[in-house]
């Protein structure tokens, strides 16, 4: 019997080499320890390796290199829906809401579904943005992948709206809205 996994390179050859830098970019609390960190991952020619990828793009975050972030990440030949909500989410939260919905709309164009993960960073890029008919696009998407059960979307969603709003009846007609999307997408719920 085999052991359980335990790491995203239990299978790789270059094991105890992908988990020591995966080990040093936790450590990484400068810009220039992620350049070195990420020189090091290419001069080892393993800069395709996705987890080590979004590694790389959550220290970027972290120490607001967004350049270098979005640099990392047009590394990656076959990007996963992780590394594009890494992404996103380091693009939300450094106040960049067009740069959000453009690698959004990239991901959708290239056919990978959005998820849990997502839609948080998208609705706050949209209430960012101002853009209500944006933000009700999102939120239909939402409910078309049957996502709004997930009390981060809906709460997000919801916060998205109550910045759209100026008066506490139009926060409770889009409360209202949010409530009836999630019952129809869920009709085994009951009544809410």
């Amino acid at each position: 019997m085999r052991p359980p996994l335990h790491s995203p390179f239990a299978l790789s050859p270059n094991k105890l080499i992908e988990e020591a830098l995966f080990s040093l970019l936790d450590h990484c609390s400068t810009h220039n320890h992620i350049r070195e960190a990420h020189a090091r991952i290419f001069v080892l020619g393993l800069h395709q390796n996705n987890f080590l990828a979004a590694k790389i793009l959550g220290a970027c975050s972290s120490v607001s290199a967004i350049n270098h972030a979005i640099l990392a990440f047009k590394h990656a030949s076959n990007p996963t829906i992780c590394l594009y909500n890494t992404l996103i989410r380091a693009l939300a939260q450094n106040n960049l809401p067009f740069e959000t919905i453009d690698l959004y709309t990239a991901m959708r164009r290239n056919s990978l579904p959005p998820d849990n993960f997502t839609y948080p960073f998208v609705a706050k890029a949209c209430a960012a943005l101002s853009a209500l008919s944006l933000g009700q696009a999102i939120h239909a998407q939402a409910l078309t992948y049957g996502l709004l059960r997930d009390p981060y979307i809906s709460n997000s969603i919801l916060d998205m709206y109550w910045k759209y709003a100026f008066s506490i009846g139009r926060v409770m007609e889009y409360y209202d809205l949010l409530l009836f999307s999630t019952r129809q997408a869920s009709p085994s719920l009951g009544p809410l």
